[in-house]
């Protein structure tokens, strides 16, 4: 039996990590949360992700600081990344995630459809 996609949620809003967590089990993924970006870096050295969620704004460390922590570790291997945030999308935010290769960006309210069609996308289950 070929072993699930893992997905790592980081998002301090604990209760929306768990829909987005319930809906994306649903489609057989195995899904994790971090609720910092501290808990993500950790969570991300211990057991590799195929896929980050991230929200850009938390407490201790914002998502483009955890997206430098990894890229800058040799020992991560990069993986997708798509940002799942309420804060607004501006250039610079965009030029930020281009900079990670982030491949989406969605802004809460998001397109459910859109967001899971993304995910299998990235990650077919």
């Amino acid at each position: 039996m070929a072993k699930k996609k893992r997905i790592l949620i980081v998002e301090d809003e604990r209760e929306f990590a768990e829909i987005v967590q319930a809906r994306l089990e649903g489609l057989g993924y195995e899904v994790d949360i971090a609720e910092d970006a501290y808990q993500g870096n950790k969570a991300i050295i211990t057991e590799p992700p195929d896929l980050i969620i991230l929200d850009l704004n938390m407490p201790v460390a914002d998502g483009f600081t955890l997206l430098k922590r990894i890229y800058s570790d040799p020992s991560v291997d990069n993986p997708e990344v798509v940002i799942l945030t309420g804060q607004t999308v501006d250039e610079k935010v965009r030029e930020e995630a281009r900079r990670y290769n982030v491949a989406e960006i969605f802004t809460k309210p998001y397109d459910r459809v859109k967001f899971v069609e993304t995910i299998k996308t990235l990650v077919p289950v």
